[in-house]
């Protein structure tokens, strides 16, 4: 049989072991919504290539902040979006999983407790062990600071924003997603009123816009200063539902209109040069504080679009590519290993003073290698038996989504 992407059918097929079966395995991808998990691959292709150009052409660098960013690169800050898609799926998953598990328990108390197991088990058990082997490697002074090794098996390291970047400046966001899943239960209550839903979008959209301006020292991507792409992503799983109930919510009719894809994508392009061409450089303009609420009800109304229409979109079909099933499943793993992996490639490898396109090159390559190696094997080896017992402790029903959401995979 074949496929778009052929290559990634055979790949698999050639490791070895449980790791080949696990990517197999993501490769036949079951999922209510498969093409979200592809979306996810390809918001991690992203973010991989964002950091690659980064850290090869110093962005941030004091000749670049002086000069502005060429124009070239002002595309570029639409591949930094991928970490508000990411937290708009987020958003949507989370809260679609919450509520199959109100469905199931009477009570709330048994509802959070298998809740809190169940983001625990995805979360911590690959976090924990990118922390066994980055922080002796990178940052060893952290492991006489009690402070900071609390923070760090918390995953709370982001209450201190220059923790992250002393081992791996990624995980910034897996303390922002944290804090999401401890607000979910009481979001979950008013995203579900519809006459309240609304009104939280805007208060969130209000608070990020708010938080940009009034955050003195503290980073813009706090909780929030993020809360409201969450909370696009809970909005709408309710609409979804009520779509598939049945309903035709206004929005989801909106959302499923003639030249509606096309105008959201475009808004979504036009924030995203916008942020390029202002990357590094220090925020005057009004429309500064709105680029990442802007961008995350863009990707909510193409999510929502592909949701709800009955006709099979051609971006659908490409998001369900295998290649990108089975980057969407690796993704948290990607996610964690791939800046030390690059910033390592980078330093040993690109050494070429002759010439350092080609240097830079081959350390980048070799750094995509090993970073889906690594990746491979800490999925296979650490998260498919965690998710494992974490299905077998939730006792799920074969009505909810055969898999948990993933975290955030994504970078600054």
């Amino acid at each position: 049989m074949t496929h778009p992407n052929g290559i990634a059918r055979r790949v698999p097929r050639l490791a070895p072991g449980r790791v080949g079966a696990a990517i197999r395995a993501a490769a036949d991808n079951r999922s209510t919504w498969p093409f979200l998990d592809g979306a996810r691959g390809v918001a991690i292709v992203a973010v991989f290539a964002f950091h690659a150009l980064r850290l090869v052409g110093e962005w941030y660098s004091p000749k670049i902040r002086g000069a502005g960013v060429p124009e070239y690169l002002w595309v570029t800050g639409l591949a930094r979006f991928s970490i508000d898609m990411f937290f708009v799926l987020s958003g949507f998953l989370v809260a679609t999983t919450w509520w199959a598990r109100r469905r199931r328990f009477e009570r709330l108390g048994p509802a959070l407790a298998d809740y809190a197991r169940g983001r625990a088990l995805r979360i911590l058990p690959v976090f924990w062990l990118s922390l066994l082997v980055l922080v002796p490697l990178r940052a060893p002074e952290l492991l006489s600071s009690g402070k900071d090794l609390l923070l760090l098996v918390t995953s709370q390291q982001y209450l201190d924003p220059d923790l992250p970047g002393r081992f791996n400046v990624v995980t910034w966001s897996l303390t922002v997603e944290t804090h999401f899943y401890i607000l979910l239960p009481l979001l979950a209550l008013l995203v579900r009123r519809r006459a309240s839903a609304l009104l939280l979008l805007g208060a969130s959209v209000g608070l990020t816009v708010w938080w940009f301006g009034a955050r003195g020292d503290w980073p813009s991507s706090i909780i929030l200063g993020r809360l409201d792409q969450f909370v696009v992503g809970m909005v709408v799983a309710a609409l979804y539902q009520r779509h598939a109930d049945g309903e035709r919510p206004l929005l989801a009719r909106l959302a499923r209109a003639r030249g509606a894809g096309f105008a959201l994508a475009a808004v979504l392009v036009g924030v995203g040069v916008y942020h390029g061409k202002t990357l590094g450089l220090p925020h005057h303009h009004w429309f500064d504080a709105w680029q990442h609420p802007v961008a995350g009800l863009a990707l909510g109304g193409l999510m929502l679009r592909l949701l709800c229409s009955e006709r099979r979109l051609g971006l659908r079909r490409v998001l369900e590519w295998r290649v990108f099933l089975v980057l969407g499943a690796l993704s948290y793993s990607l996610y964690l290993w791939h800046i030390p992996i690059l910033e390592w490639s980078l330093d040993h490898l690109s050494a070429n003073d002759a010439l350092p396109v080609v240097g830079n090159a081959l350390a980048v390559t070799a750094a995509v290698v090993l970073t889906l190696a690594a990746s491979a094997a800490s999925y296979a080896l650490v998260e498919v038996p965690f998710m494992r017992r974490k299905r077998r402790a939730s006792q799920a029903p074969s009505s909810q989504p055969p898999r948990e959401p993933l975290p955030v995979p994504a970078g600054p």
